[in-house]
């Protein structure tokens, strides 16, 4: 209490509803006294314009793999270490929610190996995938792993080697062959598709399923 500011963090801020924005605007408008304010997002296009237009802009980059290794070494073992630096994307906080909580990195990774499968699979399957093993409360956890496997479809399209090497793709206990027969304008038509399924979810009361059934006819 004896600092000269005061300082408050608002994590995921994303998630702040419209009547939340809308209050946090006059606090954002006229500050009192010596406030510093940090709203941490993953997805600031999410935020209102009035909003992000009354703050100032600092991205966080990931770590390297290598930064990522050093830091997980002694946390983890090594079985499990490529795995944790594939699923965490550079990201420590997040590997160290995977870590706490070892049942929620075996979702991940089973989602993971859904979507692969999801993306060879007719529409048959697809669907039948959504209605006996989708539950909704994992949508958007699905949606992120989703964004992710086509992110690397197009790296892998953008690439001139003929797939994207993923390092040490044997440990992760998965093929690294991420080539598939999208044209490039596809691929990013899917990632547009995904990205707006998102969005809608979180801000609106769309139908989740029907949402998913339809980025499920577009893959």
């Amino acid at each position: 209490f004896s600092a000269p500011f005061k300082t408050a963090i608002i994590d995921e801020a994303e998630k702040m509803t419209a009547q939340a924005q809308n209050c946090l605007l006059k606090t954002l408008e006229e500050p009192k006294g010596q406030a510093v304010l940090f709203l941490i997002s993953s997805s600031p296009e999410m935020l209102f314009e009035t909003v992000r237009s009354r703050t100032q802009s600092l991205k966080f980059y990931p770590l390297s793999s290598i930064e990522m290794r050093d830091f997980l070494k002694p946390k983890v073992s090594l079985p499990n270490l490529e795995r944790l630096i594939f699923i965490s994307e550079g990201r420590p906080g997040k590997a160290i929610n995977f870590l706490r909580n070892p049942q929620k990195l075996k979702v991940w990774w089973q989602m993971f190996e859904d979507v692969q499968n999801l993306v060879d699979s007719d529409i048959g399957s697809r669907f039948k995938y959504l209605n006996d093993f989708f539950q909704g409360d994992n949508i958007k956890e699905f949606l992120d792993i989703f964004l992710r496997y086509f992110r690397l479809v197009l790296l892998s399209k953008c690439s001139a080697l003929p797939k994207i090497s993923l390092p040490k793709a044997d440990k992760l206990g998965m093929s690294d062959n991420f080539e598939k027969p999208y044209s490039l304008q596809r691929i990013k038509d899917i990632i547009e598709l995904g990205e707006k399924i998102k969005f809608l979810i979180s801000r609106t009361n769309i139908n989740r399923k029907l949402a998913l059934e339809t980025l499920f006819l577009n893959i």
